[in-house]
């Protein structure tokens, strides 16, 4: 019975060594099957937003580039407005001479002429104080538009600091 045990143990033995090691090949086979499926839908998601930031990228050259040539076009624009503000002035400074030679005659003359002269002069400090008032109201646009500026900058520093975190992430 101890021979006939062991006719029968053996390829008992046997046949759980071989479905376990069968067993053990087909588990490390699904599991390394999985494995590379899960790493290529990595790769493939890592591909996915490679090109998605790319695109963000391309947009934002985009964005920049149009906004360096909007700058451009109106640095162009201002720097002819003063040339013409410029010439308009040199201009007028030319005709001083004319006026005072004017203003002298008038103040010389009658007292129609000199009316003429005071109700003249009268117009010319009315629109001496309007250019003062516009004046300080630029002055205030100005520093209100320079502090606007000031936390649209700040604001972009902080959007490139946070693509930058966002970037770090996802390295």
């Amino acid at each position: 019975m101890n021979k006939a045990w062991l006719l029968l143990s053996i390829p008992l033995v046997l046949s759980y060594i071989l479905a376990y090691q069968l067993g053990k090949q087909i588990s490390y086979e699904k599991v390394h099957n999985e494995w590379n499926i899960e790493r290529q839908a990595t790769k493939d998601k890592i591909a996915e937003l490679k090109q998605e930031y790319q695109a963000y990228e391309f947009e934002y050259e985009k964005t920049i580039e149009d906004l360096v040539t909007q700058l451009q076009n109106s640095q162009d624009s201002f720097d002819s407005e003063l040339v013409r503000i410029r010439d308009d002035y040199s201009n007028r400074l030319l005709n001083i001479e004319q006026r005072a030679s004017i203003y002298q005659r008038q103040s010389e003359a009658g007292a129609s002429e000199r009316r003429s002269l005071a109700d003249h002069a009268a117009r010319l400090d009315r629109s001496l104080e309007e250019g003062r008032h516009l004046v300080q109201e630029l002055g205030a646009t100005l520093r209100q538009r320079e502090r606007e500026i000031s936390v649209l900058s700040e604001q972009i520093q902080a959007d490139r600091q946070l693509l930058y975190k966002a970037e770090m992430i996802n390295d």
